[in-house]
């Protein structure tokens, strides 16, 4: 259960500081991701990141439940996918990341912030709880 709260922790916080950083600043993240999408190395540098770390997430962290828990595992299977699909598909990864700001911007960013704050207040309440 530690690793789950440290993990819910984890993910929670830096989804939250992602969306205020894409709230904030979308401009200047657009402009990023145009010039990260021109770099095919930094798109396979970036897969191999996500690879590890979502294999590390599976591996240490293999939980199959509906709850915040089973949320984690799935976002280590999420990671290994895009992992793999930024390593194996390069020039079409660098295609959708172009596009990525004009179609679904305010989706993912609901999303993003809906998980955050779930991951985060799950991680935070549960630890209060195991003090």
């Amino acid at each position: 259960m530690e690793l789950s709260i440290f993990l819910a922790k984890l993910l929670g916080v830096y989804m939250l500081i992602v969306a205020l950083e894409l709230i904030t600043r979308r401009h200047e993240f657009e402009k990023s991701i145009v010039d990260f999408a021109a770099c095919k190395g930094l798109i396979v540098f970036s897969g191999s990141v996500s690879l590890i770390l979502g294999l590390a997430i599976v591996i240490g962290h293999p939980i199959y439940e509906v709850s915040f828990r089973g949320l984690i595992t799935l976002i280590g299977y999420l990671l290994i996918l895009r992992g793999v699909w930024r390593m194996a598909f390069t020039s079409s990864v660098q295609k959708k990341m172009a596009a990525c700001f004009h179609k679904g911007y305010k989706e993912w960013l609901i999303i993003l912030i809906i998980l955050g704050i779930y991951l985060t207040i799950s991680g935070f309440h549960l630890d209060m709880m195991y003090q």
